[in-house]
């Protein structure tokens, strides 16, 4: 059976799955990956000059398990 846990902190996320979770959810890593993610949304599609804007930028969190 799969375990899946929430963490406070970077050392809850060790400490879990040190003691066998599967999968560890840290509330400021989800809220900062949907910041990431709404970026596109946020975002006009295009340019004032008409062209096409590049890829936003993703950086990974340390301590992520996605």
């Amino acid at each position: 059976m799969p375990i899946i846990a929430r963490a406070h902190s970077e050392e809850e996320i060790d400490h879990l799955i040190s003691h066998g979770a599967n999968l560890v959810v840290m509330g400021e890593h989800e809220i900062a990956k949907a910041m990431i993610g709404d970026v596109g949304g946020v975002l006009s599609p295009t340019k004032s000059d008409g062209e096409t804007p590049g890829e936003p930028v993703v950086v990974e969190i340390s301590g992520s398990s996605s």
